[in-house]
């Protein structure tokens, strides 16, 4: 990459001394190496809960607010940052779409003597259905709307253009840190939750590995560990894939557009070995197409070892890839986590889930007889 950014240009000019030079071609020619040249730069802020659009969702209420907004309008305006500072998000149901309540909402960190509270951390939402500002606003109101939360959850934003996507790596360390001590300084006391979706659970994994102050849970949904860990199980799934570029070409070609990632700090699952005294719920696809069950059976190995450790795996096949809060066995064996946990939770959720969890506390020992 190096060569492609500094020395082609230079021999590209030097090619065309001994000749009349013809801009209408070199012009292009400098351009394209000048756009590879952008796009190789890192972009990185000082993470604030306004450029990361960080709001505070609270568990829904049935009565009638003065003032509600829906979920679009608010994605719609903080696109244009003029996100409200306070209003309720109206609940509606995903089907229907009939009013089920409103959802305190609040601009930025608001959590002041909350004595559970969670943290979530999205995953990579361009390549999905979500927008890539307002994206974590709607991931937080999604799982509340699902009853996968029942306690106030504080959401953001990761930068997600090509030159900021980090995997998990320092960047997106400073994103979640920022948040997480606003959290802590806000409500001292209370008992914090990290919910992530695979890429997020990256980040979660790596910052829950320097143990900080009042985290006590960490909810994960088809984790990421790696860039290399899906190049593998992609091109294992998909022969031609496989045949005509490999998983290490594959893995070094999107590297190469993602200027803020580094591979060789790519090492989630090692820095997962330095979590401690953490009660750990993992739920899983058995036939996802970007995360391998086998890399979640060793993500557990190494977390069980100094862990509580609960290990759902499901068989449904709505969909390839995470989006397990549409998921009813995941969303009754969570709630039953809760209750086991003195987590707020539905008591009528937990007691239908009482038994999968039973089977996901047995693999998350045992993950190994899946």
């Amino acid at each position: 990459m190096t060569i492609i950014r500094y020395i082609m240009p230079m021999l590209m000019l030097l090619g065309t001394a001994a000749k009349p030079i013809d801009w209408y071609t070199i012009i292009p020619q400098l351009a394209t190496f000048g756009f590879i040249n952008w796009i190789r730069t890192p972009h990185t802020i000082v993470p604030t809960p306004e450029n990361l659009h960080v709001f505070t969702l609270y568990p829904t209420q049935q009565e009638l607010p003065e003032t509600y907004t829906y979920a679009s309008d608010i994605v719609a305006q903080i696109a244009k940052n003029k996100a409200p500072e306070q209003t309720h998000t109206v609940m509606r149901d995903k089907k229907t779409k009939d009013i089920l309540g409103y959802i305190p909402t609040y601009k930025g960190v608001h959590v002041a003597s909350e004595p559970h509270i969670t943290i979530f951390s999205h995953g990579m939402l361009r390549f999905g259905t979500r927008p890539s500002k307002g994206g974590g606003f709607l991931e937080g109101y999604d799982h509340l709307r699902n009853h996968f939360l029942y306690n106030p959850v504080v959401c953001f934003d990761y930068l997600e253009n090509p030159k900021s996507v980090n995997f998990g790596q320092e960047t997106d360390q400073s994103y979640l840190n920022m948040v997480y001590q606003h959290v802590c300084k806000q409500s001292p006391e209370a008992s914090i939750s990290l919910m992530g979706i695979c890429m997020g659970c990256a980040n979660i994994l790596q910052y829950a590995a320097t143990n900080p102050d009042n985290l006590e849970t960490i909810v994960l949904f088809s984790p990421l560990l790696s860039l290399e860990t899906i190049a593998d199980y992609v091109c294992s799934i998909q022969p031609w894939l496989r045949t005509l570029i490999g998983p290490r070409l594959f893995s070094d070609m999107i590297a190469s557009i993602l200027p803020n990632y580094d591979k060789d700090k790519d090492v989630t699952l090692e820095k997962a070995r330095s979590i401690k005294n953490k009660t750990i719920f993992i739920a899983h696809r058995r036939h996802d197409t970007m995360v391998a069950l086998a890399t979640i059976i060793t993500l557990v190995d190494v977390l069980n070892k100094h862990n509580t450790v609960y290990l759902y795996v499901t068989d449904d096949t709505t969909y390839n890839h995470a989006r397990l809060q549409f998921v009813r066995d995941v969303q009754i064996t969570l709630n039953a986590f809760y209750a086991a946990h003195g987590i707020p939770h539905d008591a009528t959720l937990a007691q239908e889930g009482a038994e999968l969890l039973a089977s996901a506390a047995y693999y998350g020992n045992h993950p190994e007889q899946l």
